[in-house]
């Protein structure tokens, strides 16, 4: 039970420790006390016992404070009395302090910001089951001037083909822009809705159910087959009020009544965060697109066999099309078939200008810690005496530089709680207006993110105050006590140090600049319109 008993004190060192010190200080009184009686007994005076006591006792002070290093957590104190140190420091300079937890808000905050974004758009798994074996596989020419980014629609034929005739994908599904007029039951006012085509197995290989009633059925999808209709979440509660009768009852698209089957999940928002509703994909073809090998028009899902990879099975699919393509030498068909993973399918348009941004507030935050060093660095300068008489009292070097650094500290916690209040807004505005960003309903600041925001909050206190500090408790410390070197001693140093950040901070802003360039270049070619920015098709 050795185990028990430390952890007991350890927890009595953390939680009454106060108690434990008075305890402690109340013991040392007792013994001095005796020490004191003993030397009465052999007839000293008073004065002559206390002396003597003190003697062979030593310095009480210095005692107990021998007696608390050896305690647990001894760290920790050192800790709150430098920060309550820093505390009173910081605010006998509010001037200083504003301005350094403002720069601090800023460069935290963009960075938080951006890292809330760059992590739900690109880092965070697609919300299928086992999206990492989902790829979205294409046509592809071997004519340049067919073959546009070598990533082309699918002809409705090829498809059909390529999922009745190769066996390396555990299955494959289509899907096919489309859209309509919609009405309800009884004629309301119509509306312009975007919609996609999907086949009937599309949910079961993505490993999504219906929140309510059920998918597309293989009869449903077929050019003659009923129509039936799912609705995603957004319409149901905008246009349907959420009312779950709708199941079963009709909506006319374009005049045509379609009875509405079931309703996608909340947050599910493929392809297209504007799409409304589904329909059967067959039935957005007419009997010619849909068996000609050169109507490119879909995009082909697929969900790789257990134990082959995506090469191995798109190379079984790209010999399919080869043959093809040899049928049918006279018209565009492509040669190839290629694959892509569905992550990356998905974020094409946006990854390039995100990492720009997450690299340019990344400089950013780095000028920021510039900007307050350069402060502190002044800052020392003025307070060279005022650390010179606290080193001649007995402060160690490590000493003085943990009490700037906890100075540092307590300016990148506000600035960084600060930060991570302006975060919030300017990510939901990021999410908001930022045209064509997928996963949007994704972006939200959870427990990594706060995590990564507390890992800032102490990288940007050690960039920032390290230097300072080290600088302002060199071994010339003590000369700022001689009044002969008040004006002269240690400038040199700080000059140059100072000269060296600036030069530094300037370079990060033409790095910054130049980043900016390229993030408007890549915005550009992401707020295409969608077509433009989509594969070939013929």
């Amino acid at each position: 039970m050795r185990w028990f008993e430390q952890f007991r004190m350890a927890m009595s060192m953390l939680f009454r420790r106060k108690q434990e010190s008075a305890q402690l200080s109340d013991e040392l009184q007792f013994h001095l006390e005796q020490q004191i009686a003993e030397n009465l007994a052999r007839g000293m005076t008073p004065i002559e016992a206390r002396n003597a006591a003190l003697r062979s006792f030593g310095n009480p002070t210095l005692v107990r404070d021998e007696a608390r290093s050896t305690w647990s957590w001894g760290w920790l104190e050192k800790f709150m009395r430098d920060l309550r140190y820093g505390t009173r420091t910081l605010l006998r300079s509010p001037g200083f302090t504003l301005v350094s937890i403002l720069v601090m808000a800023l460069g935290i905050g963009a960075t938080t910001s951006l890292f809330t974004i760059v992590r739900a758009v690109l880092l965070k798994p697609l919300p299928f089951v086992d999206s990492a074996n989902l790829v979205m596989v294409y046509e592809h020419f071997r004519d340049p001037n067919n073959s546009g980014d070598g990533f082309n629609y699918v002809a409705a034929g090829d498809f059909r083909n390529w999922r009745e005739q190769t066996h390396g994908f555990e299955d494959m599904a289509a899907i096919r822009g489309y859209g309509y007029n919609l009405t309800g039951e009884h004629s309301e006012l119509p509306e312009v809705v975007l919609a996609e085509g999907v086949s009937w197995n599309l949910l079961s290989v993505l490993g999504v159910q219906p929140a309510l009633g059920r998918g597309f059925t293989a009869e449903e999808d077929q050019l003659e087959g009923n129509h039936v209709a799912m609705l995603t979440w957004s319409v149901f509660q905008r246009r349907f009020s959420g009312d779950p009768s709708i199941l079963g009852k009709q909506i006319h698209l374009d005049t045509n009544a379609f009875t509405v089957i079931g309703v996608l999940p909340a947050g599910f928002e493929y392809p297209d965060s504007r799409i409304q509703l589904w329909v059967p994909y067959a039935q957005t073809f007419t009997k010619q697109m849909y068996d000609a090998p050169d109507m490119h028009q879909s995009r082909v899902i697929a969900r790789l066999r257990q134990g082959v990879s995506a090469e191995v099975a798109t190379k079984e699919v790209s010999a399919l099309q080869y043959r093809i393509y040899q049928a049918n030498a006279s018209k565009p068909v492509a040669e190839d078939a290629v694959f892509r993973p569905l992550i990356d399918d998905v974020v094409r348009d946006v990854k390039t200008p995100l990492i720009v941004l997450l690299s340019a507030v990344g400089c950013m935050l780095l000028i920021a810690c510039l900007n307050v060093s350069n402060l502190l660095v002044a800052r020392g300068a003025a307070r060279r005496k005022e650390v010179a008489v606290r080193g001649a009292l007995g402060g160690s070097r490590l000493t003085l530089i943990r009490e700037q650094m906890a100075e540092s500290l307590l300016i990148c916690f506000a600035g960084g709680s600060l930060g991570l209040l302006l975060s919030l807004l300017a990510t939901r505005w990021l999410a908001d207006h930022w045209t064509n960003l997928p996963r949007a309903a994704s972006v939200e600041i959870d427990g990594s993110v706060l995590a990564f925001s507390i890992g800032l909050v102490f990288l940007a206190a050690i960039l920032a105050g390290l230097l300072p500090a080290i600088s302002s408790t060199g071994k010339g410390v003590l000369a700022a006590l001689q009044e002969s070197s008040r004006s002269i001693g240690g400038s040199v140093s700080r000059v140059s140090l100072r000269k060296i950040m600036l030069a530094v901070e300037v370079a990060l802003t033409v790095v910054l600049l130049f980043a900016a360039g390229c993030c408007s270049r890549a915005f550009c070619i992401c707020e295409r319109p969608i077509w433009a920015a989509s594969p070939t098709t013929s």
